[in-house]
């Protein structure tokens, strides 16, 4: 007798057969990104290295061609933007999907840089204070 079941469990949803060997322990990340920007989200699994099929899902629809545990997109463009996830299958044996992912688009030049470009104050005394800016 096969089960089935649905669960929502904090970053997967349960699908199909119970496998208690499949598990994500990354999953995508949303985000905003700038368009003409390289999109990449990725998924990992625990309990297999191989034998699994993936499926990536953009605002409820599969997505033609994303098979893979990585799902790019070169050049981001504004009809790139929305929910994002992926289901995980073990053939024969049940399906994981996890949460999904806001991704948003915004006009490039618009986003701040990453990362720290100097150092304002630092004081290195117990309990002290650290001031960093942000690049632009």
């Amino acid at each position: 007798m096969l089960f089935y079941a649905w669960f929502v469990i904090d970053t997967i949803t349960v699908l199909g057969g119970c496998d208690s060997s499949l598990a994500i322990t990354r999953p995508p990340v949303g985000g905003r990104h700038e368009e003409g920007s390289r999109l990449e989200l990725s998924v990992e699994v625990a309990g297999k290295s191989g034998g699994l099929l993936y499926q990536w899902i953009r605002n409820g629809i599969y997505a033609t061609g994303q098979t893979g545990s990585v799902y790019t997109i070169e050049a981001l463009g504004f009809g790139d933007a929305g929910r994002y996830s992926c289901i995980v299958s073990n053939p024969g044996k049940g399906s994981v999907q996890t949460l999904p992912v806001e991704i948003s688009v915004v006009e490039a030049g618009t986003l701040p840089a990453a990362g720290l470009s100097g150092l304002a104050t630092l004081t290195l005394a117990i309990g002290g204070l650290a001031a960093f800016r942000r690049a632009r």
